[in-house]
């Protein structure tokens, strides 16, 4: 009894700390019951006390619901926000120096953050902690040596996959202005620095391939960050890439012309400091305890740093607009305290695949999942508890400027599905119900009202413009790629729901241009508004139904698809030749200053940034959270994964991954992998790399010569390498390769229609062989036998670095050799002259252009020059494609004949001379030695097959294994017959077939004779076979072209020549450059685009100043010189990056466009130069 007399009076204590109004029924119940009650009714008492506290609560909350307002509760928290506080935030965030994750600019800002929610707001803040490594550029320099010493800072692009060009580069200076073919002109490329403009797209590539040894690229005024993706690689290529600020590139090109007047070299030292570092990055938490005390947990989350292609020059201001209004909404959320818990979340790690957030879900969601086992943080007011079974939902404000209008989404581009008609694993609709008001006098609803029609969605008396992309995955307001920190947590998979920026191609995003002035805080404000009034009505919603309709929505914690989270646990490992086997030792192989580094990243298209990289330990492992599994139904997402072992002081590669026998032995699927399974996803069964030492081959020009692009194949791989050993002619066992070519066109278009942007750059290939061990490289397409290219006798040391520049004639001049090899033996045989004439003619053009490429080479007439060789090396392959079919059909053919001509001697023998015993033999040996001879006359095949000698020798041998094979088969079936003879008697006749055969034969043979009309037609039969064999060598092989009148009338607007690809399918930039050098002096080439958007319907959204929206339904990019447009164009003034626009007269009735008006396509803001 008194066991029970203490635990009620603790319960009346306990009660009264919480919630004074429950005091009453405790102590009543406490002083009327008495202890002599039956067990079964004090237990019952004891089930009520517990229950009372909740129904009580219950019963409040349903009357507060009753007279709740959701339009008053979002108009509070509206009429709270401050747009001059989140100008201030952002002010401050853009103004610390670069936010690339590491940098100085990244901690000021979690300093800043920590410091405004923890001091200033008071609230309870923590910070959470994981390593990761980042590339950090440590003061690079580029130092003029003569004929004045002055120093620059430059600063380091981010690297060419883990190459961070680390090194000292020395060289003379010249500068090629925006870096076109024609700009290298008469220039000496080889071995200098080189100086080019920023917005100058891929061209920077003309400098690596033309044996330059860096490039400065000079700081824009403006630029757009789609030039940022031309600059960077997705192969380890050591070519250093810096750029230099706009006032000092001033006085470099200033000393720059100044030296070329008076004819003086400038030399300078180019001092690249940009290192692998491993960092410990922080993730800042702010606890807003709710007043319903609730035990769930809603989190808002958003990034506060960011990827920049410069990580020393990344401001990153408009990628600061989604952490200031988080941090103004903490303010409101201060003043007016939600009824649910909030979990304010900054996180970083947005440069290294949302690191920060990825690491974090994987502690919370899979190590601390359930209550009894929740994570400690230690608080600036205290310790916080929670575990993952607690967040039932997560809000994610990603704002740009570039459009105040806003879509709601939930999967995006960085873990992909969002374009393919894919919709969610789990049920969403009720938030999308919750959020769809469509009758206002709903208390079930958020009180919201959504006009379909007009996508606007009001809100407290006001009006915002709302794309909904939750339910199905519709792009119609979302023209980009869409990354967000929300699709971490909704592959948890946790409810996310992300407040992202419509009609934003967010084009300065990346740059050092994005700056404080170029925000945009008009376009900031409606989605302030939104976000914190329906974010805030959700909080404040005092229904007990909220909750539980969040966290059913999607909830829980798995590893495998449809929706899962996996972990990725890896091994490097390395062959031990002296073991045998494969080792883990690597503090016994590698030097101080070398490291294990682990780069993967999603192979497949519909992903933007998906990579993730991480450093392994002493023994080789690793992991890495939030990978994307996949399921057996619902397709694979392949993960590409490469291992290095880098020299942290000279960036160069010492080891690499193994593809070849030792490679494939532990892990037979190269560098590709799935995680399908519990046990895979999880980690439990790893992924092994091998590695080996190496040096390092890098080959450029890795395109097909036909289409002068990626090889016609719908595949993320179109080509592979096959490496021999120069000196044996066998394949290696070690080796190693990286292609970095963009995906066949087949795939091109698809993707830049997924927002992905234009994949179209870099056609090069790293290569890792043993050192100290000559190769040859055959590099080929998948679907065609012949070889693409082919290089002969490279050699490298271990850690060694080859660049081969200029890649494309050196696989001319291979191919030219090959061919010739072929052609010089079949080029004198007359019955080959109607099958191999075309590829004599082919080889012969492909010579004298060989030739001419290298005289314009050497004079730096570069423009011409790629025409050429391009053309040399497209006309030396085709040659050597007809004569190498030819020369295959030759040797099969000669096998035919052969075995042909065995019977046909039995048959003469037995016709003419009809010998028996060994004479018959020698008779028959020397018809047959006859028609071999008369065969090597008539027959080119004997004559210049390199085998035709054992290709008949090995017929002959399986011949003369024929009866020994015979004999074998024969006891068989007499040894069958034998028993089958014991078991059922004689019941058959045994009958020698094979001499009846041999009677038939002789007999048939015999009758010839008798029937001279009969033999002859059948000695025809034989000769027109063999004749036929004889002109199957001569059919003939080359391109042959189709004509096709256009449907065009006279006039013609233009007089030229229209070249474009196939249907959505796009020009390769190499086949610009070869139109570019063919026609020089003959015409002028003018590029025309087609935007491609993503959206179903296939128009693009078009605003006026006035926000009001129209539809366009193609746009065309042209340039200075079209034709179409020359009378149009004649007025303007072309320079560089033109932001203007054409429009047409019902586009500008609808949005009362004119001359000089300002219209915004995909938040690019351009000027209406005509109508």
């Amino acid at each position: 009894m008194s066991y029970f007399k203490n635990f009620f009076k603790k319960q009346a204590v306990l009660l009264t700390i919480e919630r004074k109004i429950y005091i009453y029924a405790v102590v009543i119940f406490t002083l009327e019951g008495s202890w002599m009650f039956k067990g079964k009714l004090v237990a019952g008492l004891i089930a009520l006390l517990v229950m009372l506290p909740i129904i009580i609560q219950a019963i409040r909350a349903d009357s507060t619901s009753i007279t709740w307002d959701p339009q008053e509760a979002a108009k509070l928290a509206i009429e709270s926000l401050n747009m001059d506080n989140i100008k201030k935030h952002v002010k401050a965030l853009s103004s610390f120096g670069s936010r690339f994750t590491g940098y100085e600019g990244y901690e000021k800002a979690a300093e800043y953050i920590y410091k405004f929610l923890s001091e200033d707001l008071g609230l309870n803040t923590w910070i959470w902690t994981y390593e990761a490594v980042v590339p950090y550029d440590a003061n690079s320099t580029l130092v003029i040596l003569s004929p004045v010493k002055r120093v620059f800072r430059v600063y380091a692009l981010f690297p060419n996959l883990v190459q961070t060009c680390t090194g000292v580069y020395e060289g003379k200076v010249v500068y090629v202005g925006e870096g076109n073919v024609k700009d290298f002109e008469g220039k000496n490329i080889t071995g200098s620095i080189v100086v080019m403009n920023y917005n100058s797209r891929a061209n920077w590539m003309y400098a690596l391939n033309l044996g330059a040894k860096a490039v400065v690229f000079i700081e824009p005024l403006y630029t757009v960050r789609g030039e940022g993706d031309y600059k960077v690689l997705e192969v380890p290529i050591k070519f250093p890439r810096v750029i230099i600020r706009y006032t000092d590139a001033k006085e470099l090109i200033h000393l720059l012309r100044d030296a070329e007047a008076k004819s003086v070299d400038v030399i300078a030292r180019l001092e690249v400091k940009m290192y692998w570092r491993k960092v410990v990055l922080g993730n800042i938490f702010a606890w807003i305890p709710g007043t319903l005390n609730e035990p769930y947990v809603i989190m808002l989350a958003c990034l506060f740093d960011a990827y920049g292609v410069v990580p020393g020059l990344t401001p990153a201001a408009d990628e600061a607009c989604s952490a200031a209004v988080l941090l103004e909404f903490a303010r409101i959320l201060k003043e007016h305290r939600p009824k649910r818990n909030v979990l304010l979340a900054f996180f970083s790690g947005a440069a290294i695949g949302m690191a920060g957030a990825r690491h974090f879900a994987e502690y919370l969601f899979f190590k601390h999942w359930d209550n009894d086992k929740p994570a400690i943080f230690n608080g600036s007011k205290g310790l916080i508890a929670i575990s993952g079974n607690q967040t039932v939902a997560v809000f994610v404000p990603c704002f740009s400027s570039d459009s105040p209008a806003i879509t709601l989404t939930t999967l995006g581009t960085f873990y992909g599905g969002l374009d393919i008609e894919h919709r969610a694993a789990t049920n969403i609709y009720a938030i999308e119900s919750y959020l769809k008001d469509y009758n206002i006098e709903s208390i079930r609803r958020a009180g919201g009202v959504y006009d379909l029609t007009t996508r606007t969605y009001h809100l407290a008396g006001r009006n915002y413009t709302v794309y909904f992309a939750i339910s199905s995955f519709d792009r119609e307001g979302l023209p980009s790629q869409v990354n967000h920190v929300g699709e971490v947590f909704l592959h948890v998979p946790i409810f996310s729901l992300t407040f992202y920026t419509a009609h934003a191609a967010r084009i300065i995003w990346e740059t050092s241009c994005d700056t404080f002035d170029k925000v945009n805080f008009n376009n900031i404000k409606p989605q302030a508004e939104f976000f914190c009034g329906l974010i805030y009505l959700i909080l404040s919603d005092p229904r007990a139904t909220v909750s539980p309709m969040l966290r059913d929505i999607m909830h829980g914690h798995s590893r495998t698809a449809p929706v899962g989270f996996a972990l990725l646990r890896g091994k490097v490992r390395y062959y031990n030749y002296s073991k045998a086997w494969y080792d883990n030792c690597w503090s016994k192989v590698i030097k101080k200053n070398e490291f294990i580094i682990i780069y993967v990243r999603m192979h497949t298209i519909g992903v933007y940034r998906h990579f993730f990289i991480t450093i392994a330990n002493e023994t080789g492992d690793f992991e890495i959270p939030g990978l994307k599994p996949s399921g057996w139904a619902l397709g694979a997402f392949e993960y590409q994964i490469w291992a290095f072992v880098i020299n942290n002081n000279t960036g160069n590669i010492v080891w690499a991954p193994d593809h070849g026998y030792y490679g494939r032995k532990l892990w037979p699927f190269g560098p590709l992998f799935t995680l399908r399974s519990e046990d895979e996803a999880s980690g439990r069964i790893p992924v092994n790399i091998v590695l080996f030492r190496c040096g390092t081959i890098v080959l450029h020009d890795m395109i097909d010569p036909t289409t002068l692009a990626t090889p016609l194949v719908a595949r993320m791989e179109p080509m592979f390498f096959i490496i021999y050993d120069a000196r044996s002619r066998a394949q290696l066992l070690d080796y190693g390769y990286i292609i970095s070519t963009p995906p066949s066109p087949l795939l091109t278009a698809r993707m830049i229609s997924l927002g992905i942007g234009d994949p179209a750059i870099g056609y090069d290939a790293v290569i890792f062989v043993p050192p100290d061990t000559p190769v040859d490289i055959v590099f080929k397409s998948v679907v065609e036998e012949a070889p693409i290219g082919i290089l002969k006798g490279l050699e490298v040391a271990e850690g060694e670095y080859l660049d081969i520049s200029i890649t494309a004639i050196k696989y001319a001049t291979e191919m030219i050799k090959l061919a010739g090899e072929r052609l010089n033996v079949m080029k004198n045989e007359a019955t080959l002259a109607g099958s191999i004439g075309r590829a004599v003619n082919y080889y012969s053009e492909a010579l004298s252009l060989y030739n001419r490429a290298c005289e314009l080479l050497k004079k730096g007439a570069f423009t011409e020059a790629y025409a050429l060789m391009y053309r040399s090396w497209d006309l030396a392959r085709k040659a050597y494609i007809i004569a190498r079919e030819v020369y295959v059909n030759i040797v099969y053919t000669n096998v035919m004949l052969i075995l042909l001509l065995i019977p046909m001697a039995l048959v003469i023998e037995r016709l003419v001379f009809e010998k028996h015993g060994l004479q018959r033999i020698f008779c028959i040996l020397g018809v047959l030695a006859v028609l071999i001879a008369l065969s090597y006359v008539l027959h080119p095949g004997l004559r210049i097959a390199w085998n035709s000698i054992m290709a008949s020798l090995s017929i002959f041998s399986f011949i003369l294994t024929l009866p020994v094979l015979g004999f074998i088969i024969n006891g068989v079936i007499s040894f069958a017959k034998e028993i089958k003879r014991k078991i059922i008697g004689e019941h058959f006749i045994d009958v020698s077939r094979f001499s009846i055969m041999s009677a038939a034969l002789s007999v048939g043979v015999g009758n010839l004779k008798k029937r001279p009309l009969r033999t002859a037609l059948t000695l025809s039969s034989v000769i027109c076979l063999v004749l036929s064999l004889v002109l199957f060598t001569s059919w003939t092989f080359g391109d042959f072209y189709k004509t096709q009148k256009l449907p065009v009338k006279p006039s013609y607007p233009y007089q030229g020549i229209l070249i474009k690809a196939g249907e959505e399918m796009s020009i390769s930039p190499s086949l610009l450059e070869y139109l570019t050098g063919y026609f020089k002096g003959k015409g002028e080439i003018c590029p025309r685009v087609w935007l491609r958007v993503p959206t179903r319907e296939g128009w693009i959204c078009v605003m006026n100043e006035k926000k009001e929206l129209g539809f366009a339904k193609a746009v065309v990019g042209v340039c200075a010189k079209e034709p179409l447009l020359k009378d149009i164009l004649k007025d303007l003034e072309w320079r560089g990056l033109m932001f203007s626009a054409i429009v047409t007269e019902d586009l500008a009735k609808e949005l009362s466009l004119k001359p000089g008006s300002c219209i915004y396509v995909a938040g690019i803001k351009l000027t209406v130069v005509k109508v």
